[in-house]
């Protein structure tokens, strides 16, 4: 679609259970999204985002907590 994304930054956490087996319990992921990214182009982006085969393929019972930040 022709949006930059230079400039922008991904900040990736994990939370384990505390509990034996120990597994991913939640993933919390924040982009700070640059400005190359319009205003009316946003929610597609995060549809993109939710939607691609890495996010689809998380095990149900991990929670991901996808975060956007725009500069405006």
């Amino acid at each position: 679609d022709n949006v930059s994304l230079d400039g922008t930054k991904i900040y990736a956490e994990k939370h384990m259970t505390p509990e034996p087996p120990r597994r991913i319990a939640k993933v919390v992921i924040r982009l700070d999204v640059s400005s190359g990214v319009p205003r009316d182009y946003r929610p597609k982006f995060e549809h993109i985002c939710r939607t691609c085969p890495v996010a689809l393929s998380v095990h149900p019972d991990v929670h991901v907590d996808l975060q956007f930040t725009y500069p405006d």
